[in-house]
């Protein structure tokens, strides 16, 4: 595994920055990188904090850890999301179990269960408000103007488990390509 010092440095390098640029915008002492990147200081709290903004990487990434790579993992979390075929919710409780268990082990695994989780959570909740919606229209429009029920809620059903279906196989290309913060592009973070 990296050091803290080997991984700034590695992200640093990869961005095209300077000690000097990186200090700057982290707003630290040059002298502090200069320390941190030679293994002579680990940051800690604010400076941890700032340089992991500026290098726009979550602090996790930037911790020596004794997190193992597991490529076999983020795909069966992304992939647990499937249950919602089987049963509702099973998409939302499934990948925070295994998120849960194994966020502090594999690497990456903390940014991928907060993105399935979270598009899993919003995904289920326009769904059903979007079910609502269209029974509560039939409702009225059968005591109000007395006509049957079409199949509005079965297109909505089709319609809402085509979407999720195709973002998380999104996702799972993602995934395989090394990108673990953009899989799903349409998501608020919830968690």
């Amino acid at each position: 595994m990296m050091s803290t010092a080997e991984k700034i440095i590695s992200i640093r390098k990869r961005k095209g920055l300077s000690q000097e640029e990186l200090a700057e915008s982290a707003g630290v002492n040059l002298r502090t990188i200069q320390r941190i990147e030679k293994g002579e200081n680990i940051p800690r709290g604010h400076t941890l904090n700032a340089i992991a903004g500026s290098l726009d990487e979550p602090v996790e990434n930037l911790l020596e850890s004794g997190k193992k790579e597991d490529k076999h993992f983020l795909r069966m979390l992304n992939l647990s999301a499937l249950t919602f075929v089987l049963f509702p919710l099973l998409n939302v409780v499934l990948p925070t179990v295994l998120w849960i268990n194994k966020k502090d082990q594999v690497l990456h695994a903390a940014e991928v269960g907060r993105s399935v989780i979270s598009f899993q959570i919003m995904w289920t909740i326009a769904s059903f408000v979007a079910f609502l919606l269209v029974l509560l229209t039939q409702l009225i429009s059968k005591y109000h103007y007395g006509t049957e029920p079409g199949l509005g809620i079965f297109y909505v059903f089709a319609i809402a488990y085509i979407i999720n279906i195709t973002m998380i196989f999104y996702a799972a290309i993602q995934l395989k390509k090394g990108n673990y913060k953009t899989l799903f592009p349409f998501r608020f973070r919830i968690i």
